[in-house]
């Protein structure tokens, strides 16, 4: 920090699941008991992540790099406790991912300790290169999806720099602004990354946020608060959908119960694939563009809503009566 001073009619806090505009926001309103008991729970995490993408693999001996699309195979054995995934990606790259449970790799004995006094340093210690190091050899026997391998064969190839260890956390806040500060994406809602819905979620949020400030009638409190209401209404329901639909796909290809392994058998041979393609394009039919860009024609196979009526009145007629 350098001291500089900005001032602005309004604060975005898009930055990210461990929001600092969060906190300080959250705080605030937690002083003036304004906020909701739910917002002061922690996130919920069931899963641990490793991700990384090797260098350039000989087709030879990776056949599956040689395939011009992108195709994306998990594995999720009853014998062993982890996930695995992996996805051919250009100039010969696999990108890999394991999924295992938290208390199967828990931070260091020393990181509640330390976590108080130096929480940059705890977040190292737990998170940083040495905890992924050790997370990545502990899981070098797990199977992966390509011809009876084992992971120890993709880590061979992949460099310390690409691989990260990371929380799948998730949580829906209900607090989205208070006054001028509104939040967006990870900051206000952490979803599981299945189908890449996070960053979905975040971008069409960041549309309809900027949407709607650009007809903002005024810089007047009042307005800002209308316009940062009707932002939250507008997006809370495919925001909700979406963690559905993510939760759904991780604990099913991620769990290791038998209901895990019932629903997942259910929906990978009894479901019909019209029924699975539902969810999905229900999911996908949401996508907003900015109004103060020319319209692109969409030319996809799932076609999009149309653009919301809220930008054809004014917005004080979607001042909603309690948020």
């Amino acid at each position: 920090m350098d001291g500089s001073v900005y001032t602005g009619s309004v604060l975005v806090g898009a930055d990210g699941a461990r929001s600092k505009i969060r906190q300080w926001m959250y705080q605030d309103l937690d002083d003036k008991r304004l906020l909701p008991s739910s917002d002061k729970q922690p996130m919920k995490c069931d899963f641990i992540c490793l991700v990384g993408i090797t260098e350039p693999l000989d087709p030879k001996v990776c056949p599956p790099v040689k395939d011009t699309k992108a195709v994306f195979t998990i594995m999720c054995p009853n014998n062993e406790p982890q996930t695995t995934a992996v996805m051919n990606v250009p100039d010969n790259k696999v990108a890999w991912m394991v999924i295992a449970n938290p208390t199967d790799f828990p931070p260091p004995q020393t990181y509640s300790q330390i976590s108080k006094s130096s929480p940059t340093y705890a977040i190292r210690s737990a998170w940083g290169h040495d905890a992924a190091s050790a997370m990545s050899s502990a899981l070098k026997p797990t199977s992966v999806p390509y011809g009876g391998e084992r992971f120890g064969a993709l880590l061979e190839h992949t460099r310390s720099d690409k691989i990260s260890k990371v929380l799948l956390e998730e949580k829906i806040f209900k607090t989205w602004s208070s006054g001028r500060v509104v939040l967006l994406g990870d900051a206000c809602h952490k979803l599981y990354p299945s189908g890449g819905q996070g960053a979905n979620q975040a971008i069409m949020s960041a549309v309809s946020l900027a949407n709607l400030l650009y007809q903002l009638p005024s810089n007047r409190l009042e307005d800002v608060e209308t316009c940062f209401h009707t932002y939250r209404a507008q997006r809370r329901f495919q925001v909700w959908f979406a963690s559905v639909l993510t939760k759904v796909c991780t604990y099913i290809f991620s769990g290791k119960s038998r209901f895990a392994s019932l629903t997942r058998y259910l929906i990978l041979n009894k479901v019909p694939n019209w029924m699975v393609r539902l969810g999905s394009n229900f999911a996908a039919q949401d996508r907003p563009q900015a109004v103060f860009l020319p319209f692109v024609n969409d030319g996809g196979n799932i076609r999009p809503y149309h653009q919301s009526q809220c930008f054809q009145r004014p917005m004080a007629s979607l001042r909603p009566a309690a948020v």
